[in-house]
């Protein structure tokens, strides 16, 4: 094992802040591509998405991105990292930092040891800006890396590259996992409301089966929109009735009661279905108890014609639909008139009991599965930042030394 020092990045490697944009039209004459923050995302460089500026033939080599450059984010995601690992060499903006390695170190360690760093938030407070964060130069530069020599840090690259390299090819396995699950969700909810969940796949919503009928909403339940009652009755203790607002009070099934309120016009009761109606429209989730509800929900209560399972997993199933339906210039909203005219697809109640049955069934192993997903995502991360962890404080090349 080699003895660690310690130095800056200033003191370690050459850092360059990217050109100001020129807001006067580009002549076209020293136009070139250039990357922005927001082409560098962790670990690559996507380009996409590329726009023109101009740069001097005086400039290029000050502001040109060369292959083994390390790129490191001014803004937007402060201190998102990459290498530019391409032959062709091109432009950058002044939201991105270059940083070419001298000597003591290589931008390849330098590169895991700024991922190690940013995602531990141990230079977190380097970032100026509250609202919207920025690295400046001369805080990037007085970042400390503590580094080995340069044959060490050569094997701790090599280490953590084929670590991680299994790592994210197991990684992209799980989130394929999660895309087909999510692709088979729609399919479930698209075959359960057009007849095909217990036919052979193949019917069409204008050919329904026997027995089936096209409702509107307001034909097959009772809507209310809600009306927001003054601000002066709200409050946090208790006093009242409890008052939702919108989205923003939904669970994965049902509110959260974070107000109440001891005015209100207009109500839910503990079973109907709250659809939000206002920015954004289309989610739903379940009232568990009788409310008050603002202007941002609709409460959904079925007749007697349709199960109010049936009717939540019908409105779940048409949300993209309503969701298209919204319309206002500061944000969307849909109207009670076009609401209640929802189309719904209506079997007889003995076959939507038995829809909702297999479909919950089969939704419920699919959410198993997802959530096992979304375990091992975690999983994932938290190893990655304990390999990283491991190779920044000699802990990494030890073990393999010792073995």
């Amino acid at each position: 094992m080699t003895e660690w020092k310690t130095k800056t990045v200033g003191e370690l490697a050459d850092t360059q802040l990217g050109k100001m944009l020129n807001k006067k039209k580009q002549t076209g004459i020293n136009s070139v591509p250039y990357l922005r923050s927001l082409n560098v995302q962790w670990g690559r460089v996507d380009t996409s998405d590329l726009n023109m500026m101009d740069i001097l033939p005086s400039e290029r080599e000050k502001f040109t991105v060369k292959k083994g450059d390390l790129l490191v984010c001014e803004g937007g995601e402060s201190g998102r990292v990459a290498i530019w690992d391409r032959d062709d060499p091109i432009g950058f903006q002044n939201a991105l930092h270059r940083v070419r390695a001298r000597a003591e170190v290589t931008n390849k360690y330098l590169y895991y040891y700024f991922e190690w760093l940013v995602k531990n938030q141990l230079i977190e407070h380097l970032f100026n800006g509250v609202t919207i964060k920025h690295f400046p130069q001369e805080n990037l530069r007085s970042v400390e890396v503590s580094y080995p020599a340069i044959d060490e840090q050569q094997k701790i690259v090599e280490i953590l590259e084929d670590h991680l390299s299994r790592l994210d090819a197991a990684l992209a396995d799980v989130k394929q996992a999660k895309f087909k699950a999510a692709q088979f969700r729609r399919s479930l909810l698209q075959a359960a409301f057009t007849g095909n969940l217990m036919g052979d796949g193949t019917r069409l919503m204008t050919d329904l089966p026997n027995g089936w009928e096209i409702k509107r909403l307001d034909e097959i339940a009772d809507v209310v929109m809600g009306q927001s009652p003054p601000g002066s009755s709200y409050n946090e203790n208790g006093e009242g009735r409890p008052f939702f607002q919108g989205k923003t009070e939904f669970g994965e099934v049902h509110p959260t009661v974070r107000k109440y309120t001891t005015a209100g016009t207009k109500f839910a009761k503990a079973g109907d279905i709250l659809m939000s109606v206002r920015a954004p429209v289309g989610p739903t989730n379940i009232a568990d108890i009788d409310c008050v509800i603002g202007r941002g929900l609709a409460a959904i209560r079925a007749k007697t014609v349709v199960s109010q399972n049936y009717l939540r997993w019908s409105l779940k199933h048409l949300e993209i639909d309503i969701q298209s339906k919204g319309t206002g210039t500061t944000f969307d909203a849909i109207t009670g008139e076009t609401l209640r005219g929802t189309l719904i697809a209506l079997p007889p109640i003995p076959e939507q009991h038995r829809i909702v049955e297999i479909l919950e069934d089969h939704l419920s192993r699919l959410d198993a599965s997802v959530a096992i997903a979304d375990a091992m995502e975690k999983q994932s991360s938290s190893l990655r930042r304990s390999l990283l962890q491991a190779a920044f404080t000699g802990q990494l090349t030890k073990e393999v030394a010792s073995v």
